[in-house]
């Protein structure tokens, strides 16, 4: 193996390395802990459905408890 050859196998495993390192990443998304940076109320936002942050599980419960009564 050359220098040429060499820098060329090393530049395609480093980039092969960084799209499964984006993969992963993207794959565990759900588990970063994210903050909302809405000022509005949940159930005005888009994620509400599908959002894992207290606030919103609180509200859909409270939303629940409603729609009982």
């Amino acid at each position: 193996m050359n220098r040429r050859d060499f820098f060329r196998k090393s530049g395609r495993i480093g980039i092969l390395a960084a799209m499964g390192g984006g993969v992963l990443l993207l794959a565990n998304q759900k588990q970063i802990d994210w903050k909302c940076d809405e000022n509005l109320s949940c159930r005005g936002c888009v994620e509400y459905a599908s959002c894992d942050l207290e606030q919103a599980k609180q509200s859909r419960t409270n939303e629940q408890r409603e729609a009982r009564k």
